[in-house]
């Protein structure tokens, strides 16, 4: 009985830490990816203006 118990707060325990990493993770991903546009944009417009 007391087995299942900690089971289910393993399982619970390891759902929630889940969750949190990808709600932390997703909006990081965005994040990185808008930068790296960002920068990407910029090095165009660096190598159109040496032209």
């Amino acid at each position: 009985m007391e087995d299942n118990l900690k089971k289910e707060k393993l399982f619970t325990i390891g759902e929630l830490s889940a969750r949190l990493a990808y709600d932390i993770r997703d909006p990081l991903s965005v994040i990185k990816t808008s930068i790296n546009i960002l920068i990407s944009k910029k090095e165009v417009d660096v190598k159109t203006m040496e032209t």
